[in-house]
């Protein structure tokens, strides 16, 4: 997946309308249900200086461009994402996804799929599943061994400010 990952990066930092503003820090889909695509892969650049995340996605020919606060609990500088570290694949973390939640989660199958490529001390994917029962089971895959580094099933009524 990262050769894939590593094309849509740069045809966004190749996008005509592209200005450099920090440095990448993530990969964000939402998936449907059966855990295809849903809309494309938004990539997101963060910059230090003004402490924003800039997210860009092509549509069609376009580069839609946003920028917002990094979402976070506690100020921690949002770390560096080396996409040469990418070595456990997309569908491979798809496949180990949907095993671990039939085998420890039966009976919890998603309705969407959030998937977030990022570093968190090392390259992960945080995958959240989102359920019918407004329960989420969010497994965090280490993306260059494919180990499972957690899991864990919460619900979405009991969740506080």
């Amino acid at each position: 997946m990262s050769n894939a990952l590593k094309e849509i990066y740069t045809k966004i930092t190749r996008h005509p309308d592209f200005k450099e503003d920090g440095y990448l820090a993530h990969f964000f889909a939402n998936l449907r249900d059966d855990f295809k695509l849903e809309g494309g892969w938004q990539v997101g650049f963060y910059s230090l200086d003004e402490d924003l995340v800039v997210t860009c996605q092509i549509n069609g020919k376009d580069l839609v461009v946003d920028k917002g606060r990094p979402f976070r609990k506690e100020y921690k500088q949002i770390e560096k994402l080396d996409l040469d570290l990418v070595t456990f694949t997309f569908d491979e973390m798809i496949k180990k996804i949907k095993d671990l939640q039939r085998e420890k989660y039966p009976g919890q199958e998603p309705m969407k799929v959030i998937v977030l490529l990022q570093t968190i001390g090392r390259v992960i994917w945080n995958v959240t599943l989102i359920t019918p029962t407004f329960n989420t089971l969010n497994i965090k895959l280490d993306a260059t061994t494919g180990d499972v580094i957690s899991h864990e099933l919460s619900s979405l009524l009991h969740w506080e400010k």
